[in-house]
C-alpha cells in the first residue's frame, strides 16, 4: 500500500465491488487517498474509516473481485519501480532544493519590495513635515525684500 511517497504492507480483509476492508501497521487517517497493489491490479481508494489498525475504504470505480482474488503474478514487479510512471524518475532531492531556492528569492523579493515602499513612505512624509519650518527659514535668512 502506498500512503503519500512511503510504501507499507497491507493485509485485505475483506472486498466488495465499491470497496474494501483492510489492515495495517499505521492505518491512515480518514479522508487519505491509498495505492494498494494485488498481482498486477492496482487499487486507489479513499479512506473512510479507522480503527487501529484496521480501516475501510472506498473506490470510485467497480472492483473485478475474481480478478484480484485469482491474480497469480509469477514475477513481481519491485514496488519501487512500479510507482513511477515517468520513463525517467523524478529525483526529489533535486525538485525540493530547486522549490526552496526560489521560495528563498521570492521571500527576498516580497522583503526587498516591502523596505522600499516603507523608505518611500518616510521619505514622502518627511518632505511633508519639513517643508514649512523649511520655508520659513528660507524667507528669515533672505531678510525683508526690500534691503
Amino acid at each position: 500500500m502506498r500512503l503519500g511517497a512511503r510504501w507499507s504492507d497491507v493485509c485485505i480483509l475483506n472486498m466488495s465491488s465499491r470497496g474494501l476492508m483492510a489492515r495495517s501497521a499505521d492505518a491512515p487517517l480518514p479522508g487519505s487517498y491509498v495505492e494498494m497493489r494485488r498481482g498486477t491490479h492496482i487499487i486507489v481508494a479513499r479512506v473512510v474509516w479507522t480503527d487501529e489498525q484496521r480501516f475501510g475504504a472506498t473506490t470510485q470505480d467497480v472492483l473485478p473481485l475474481d480478478a484480484i482474488v485469482s491474480d497469480q503474478c509469477e514475477t513481481p514487479t519491485p514496488i519501487a519501480a512500479a510507482s513511477e510512471r515517468r520513463k525517467t524518475p523524478r529525483d526529489h532531492v533535486v525538485d525540493h532544493a530547486r522549490s526552496r531556492h526560489i521560495s528563498r528569492w521570492m521571500e527576498y523579493g516580497v522583503f526587498a519590495a516591502g523596505a522600499v515602499s516603507v523608505a518611500l513612505f518616510a521619505a514622502v512624509s518627511l518632505q511633508d513635515a519639513l517643508a514649512a519650518p523649511l520655508a520659513a527659514v528660507g524667507s528669515a535668512l533672505a531678510g525683508p525684500a526690500g534691503r
